[in-house]
């Protein structure tokens, strides 16, 4: 057989084929449509999960953005109460200094009305004052409050250091007279009870009619005094005793003691020393002590330092370190309820400041002026939301008969 035969018989087609080709793409035909229909179910339920999952993610999104949110708005208002409430407390303190200030000009006031009287009698009978001497009592409280000297205020005022002198002398003499009989007369029974009672209720210390201290005021060494006036603390000074009740107030001032001496000589030596020693201070009988029925009749004491003496109404701290405990809890009460006239103490330097400067003046000069002035001390009280001024009585009437 030539090519050209063999190359006919290959293109001729089959018959087989031919009739096996139709039915095959027959069947693939609805096995490719159900393939397409799961295909595209496939998808739809993908997408689905997708938006579902993208819906959660969004859901949960917003929701924490919505705690942070809360959150962050809750700690603005806590800053914002926080502020409010410091603004509302600075606004109420402002106020209160501002309501204290004017109470405290207001009794100014008072005080300068009670002395007026006084003062224009002073100028009537000391012919040397002139015209420019209508302020002589604020230069004498300038003197106590500030502790300026006389150089120093008789320079401010165009007048003489002497004149000043004169001027300190006499008006002290007019505080006390204007005050001391109104503000603080000797302490009675009656009064000596109510101290006492306030010690019991404030201190928890009972039959306790006061607290006794020193307090060194620093002078300039008078000429030829030698150490008569040198302290412990290598000063030369004044000794002011007090007796100190439990709201802070003076009852009783003793000045004049020498600086060399101690709290005990200072004491032995006062007018209240020897009143306390002969029993003639009119202290309340003896009492029972609640709680201590069995102890009996105690007296009413004062309390002071280890440096004072041992007395029957006179108490001190027990001695040395190795104390039992209840050595060791009475010392505490006695000095918890004894700091009261330590504070008195630092409320009288500050408003009298010339206690807390050497001062210059002799010591029978300065002995006047603390004993009819500063004596007279300024103690602010608190009552309510006002403070009343009580002033002090700076010495007892056997004190001033005692000089």
């Amino acid at each position: 057989m030539s090519s050209s035969s063999r190359k006919k018989a290959s293109a001729a087609p089959d018959p087989k084929a031919n009739s096996a080709s139709p039915a095959k793409g027959a069947g693939a035909g609805p096995l490719a449509a159900s393939a397409a229909r799961g295909d595209e179910a496939a998808i739809l339920q993908a997408i689905q999960s997708l938006r579902e999952d993208l819906l959660k993610k969004i859901d949960d999104n917003a929701e924490m953005q919505s705690k942070e949110l809360r959150r962050e708005i809750s700690q603005l208002r806590d800053k914002l109460r926080s502020a409010g409430d410091r603004l509302s407390s600075r606004t109420k303190a402002l106020e209160d200094r501002v309501e204290s200030r004017s109470t405290a000009a207001n009794d100014h006031s008072e005080l300068v009305n009670t002395l007026e009287r006084d003062v224009q009698q002073l100028k009537k009978d000391m012919k040397i004052f002139s015209d420019r001497n209508e302020d002589l009592e604020a230069r004498s409280r300038r003197y106590l409050a500030t502790g300026d000297s006389y150089r120093t205020i008789a320079f401010s005022y165009r007048v003489g250091h002497a004149t000043v002198a004169v001027i300190v002398k006499e008006v002290a003499g007019a505080i006390w007279t204007a005050l001391v009989e109104e503000t603080m007369p000797v302490p009675q029974m009656e009064d000596w009870r109510a101290i006492a009672a306030g010690f019991q209720e404030r201190w928890d210390f009972p039959n306790c009619v006061g607290a006794i201290d020193g307090k060194h005021v620093v002078i300039q060494a008078p000429a030829n005094s030698g150490s008569l006036y040198f302290n412990y603390k290598c000063t030369y000074s004044l000794v002011l005793l007090a007796v100190v009740d439990a709201e802070y107030l003076f009852r009783v001032v003793d000045v004049g003691g020498f600086g060399r001496s101690s709290d005990s000589g200072s004491l032995r030596n006062s007018a209240f020393g020897e009143s306390l020693r002969d029993g003639s201070l009119q202290l309340p009988p003896d009492t029972v002590i609640p709680g201590a029925e069995r102890l009996g009749l105690l007296p009413h004491v004062f309390i002071g330092v280890e440096a004072f003496p041992l007395l029957d109404n006179l108490l001190r701290p027990f001695r040395g370190c190795h104390l039992t405990r209840e050595r060791r809890l009475f010392n505490y009460r006695l000095s918890r309820a004894r700091l009261v006239v330590k504070c008195a103490f630092g409320i009288l330097s500050s408003q009298w400041r010339m206690l807390r400067r050497v001062i210059t003046t002799s010591p029978e000069l300065l002995h006047k002026e603390i004993e009819d002035s500063s004596g007279v001390a300024v103690n602010f009280r608190l009552d309510g939301n006002l403070f009343n001024i009580r002033r002090l009585q700076a010495t007892t009437k056997l004190q001033r008969e005692s000089h």
